[in-house]
């Protein structure tokens, strides 16, 4: 079995940024994906939505029917809309709060 150290901790977060796959980063290090997955589940969450949704062959269409979906509910549900207002100011708030 092989050990994890902190500087392959560090490359597999950097390669996780990067939109690199479990499978591909467990297979430069010869590890398993799920040892990938508990080194990297803080970023490897986020990234993988957004290389899936970025994959404009596989994604086209739900991308629009999300969007049009999104775009209904938010003007026919009143409490939808407020809680997407209330989110979109926390995400604000934390985002000045970093500069």
């Amino acid at each position: 079995m092989k050990k994890v150290n902190k500087e392959m901790k560090l490359q597999i977060k950097y390669m996780t940024k990067k939109g690199m796959s479990q499978v591909k980063i467990g297979k430069v290090f010869g590890l398993s994906q799920s040892t990938i997955g508990y080194h990297a589940s803080k970023t490897q969450k986020a990234n993988t939505i957004n290389r899936v949704m970025n994959n404009k062959y596989v994604w086209k269409g739900r991308k629009a029917y999300m969007k049009k979906y999104m775009s209904e509910r938010y003007n026919s549900d009143p409490e939808f809309k407020s809680r997407v207002q209330k989110d979109n100011r926390e995400n604000q708030r934390r985002k000045n709060a970093k500069e």
